[in-house]
């Protein structure tokens, strides 16, 4: 006789044992498939990692190659003296090895940037410059060296270098410097010129450099095949100064921020680097103006503060230059070994 109750319960056992079947599998499909994304996302960092570090090694070895062809001849290539992506942060990055005391930190611009040949410095270089730089934007670099955890030490020399450009007038959020922490969003930078690593920044850090790198070596290698040459990577524009006066800000708002930003090296040896510029740019509206601001206010307050300076506007012609502000090749080495000189007799004392 048929029994019903025999049977749902059969039917009851039968579809737990069914639905249980299929949580196991579930269960053993979701772990296969974290296994197989770990495993992905492992891999592919790897190779990220590796393809990464081979970009950084081939447009490195082309800026070196093309470094040494411009420092023997005069030209028009300008050559930055940081390697790497995102206006050479990622180089920067290796500041907490650089741990020697007696190293030469520079704040700067681009002029800063092709301007020492780090290889013939007398001292471990740090080059804090960035192509496009204000008085604000030297807060911003000072903080993310912090965040790096630079080291200054006593015997350190802190260069700032100064130059009409300098003065530009631009709201934070169009710095270079600034978009270039804030890529990947690895970097928060606050109204308050503060930089603060943002909790995931390390994966930023790690992908958007390595991606950066990578694209820099494609598109170096796709001029290199079309061209064949990388003259063109190197080659800058020259720089009209007639109307750049109307862009720079010497009202006390920004000058007393400059000082403020001096001031905060208390205790270290800083020297300040009034850095050349060519005839043509100390003759305009833009140089009076910068020559003005240095006569009447700068220089007299460096002397109340003891802080000593490097006069080097008017040490090179016009055809010391590549362009409008970048020296060419055989000048920056003439300036890296005045630079020598002059930092030891004014600082060190040898």
């Amino acid at each position: 006789m048929f029994n019903s109750k025999v049977f749902t319960l059969y039917r009851v056992k039968g579809y737990a044992i069914m639905v249980l079947h299929l949580k196991r599998n579930r269960e053993t499909m979701l772990k296969s498939y974290i296994k197989t994304l770990i495993v992905i996302i492992l891999s592919g960092s790897l190779v990220l990692g590796f393809l990464g570090w081979i970009s950084e090694k081939y447009t490195n070895s082309v800026d070196k190659s093309t470094l040494e062809t411009v420092l023997t001849k005069p030209g028009t290539l300008v050559v930055p003296s940081t390697k790497g992506t995102s206006m050479g942060l990622d180089a920067i990055n290796s500041v907490k090895n650089l741990k020697t005391e007696n190293k030469l930190i520079s704040y700067g611009t681009s002029i800063t940037l092709a301007g020492i040949v780090d290889e013939t410095l007398s001292m471990p270089h740090l080059n804090a410059s960035v192509g496009s730089m204000s008085i604000q934007s030297l807060f911003v670099m000072k903080s993310y060296l912090t965040q790096l955890g630079l080291v200054v030490t006593p015997t350190d020399i802190i260069k700032i270098d100064l130059g009409p450009t300098m003065f530009t007038r631009k709201a934070l959020s169009q710095e270079v410097l600034v978009s270039a922490l804030k890529y990947a969003d690895i970097y928060t930078v606050n109204n308050d010129f503060s930089v603060h690593k943002n909790l995931l920044g390390w994966l930023g850090s790690f992908y958007g450099l390595n991606s950066k790198r990578i694209e820099k070596a494609l598109s170096t290698f796709s001029v290199k095949l079309t061209k064949g040459s990388t003259d063109s990577l190197y080659e800058t524009q020259t720089l009209s100064f007639d109307q750049y006066h109307k862009l720079l800000d010497f009202t006390p708002n920004n000058t007393e921020l400059l000082k403020v930003f001096i001031d905060g090296f208390q205790g270290n040896q800083v020297v300040i680097d009034l850095m050349f510029m060519t005839p043509s740019l100390q003759n305009s509206q833009t140089g009076i103006l910068f020559n003005e601001f240095v006569e009447k206010d700068l220089i007299p307050f460096l002397n109340q503060k003891g802080i000593p300076y490097l006069d080097h506007r008017k040490i090179f012609t016009e055809e010391a230059f590549s362009d409008s502000t970048h020296l060419n090749g055989p000048s920056r080495l003439e300036y890296t070994h005045l630079l020598n000189k002059e930092l030891k007799e004014v600082l060190l004392h040898d």
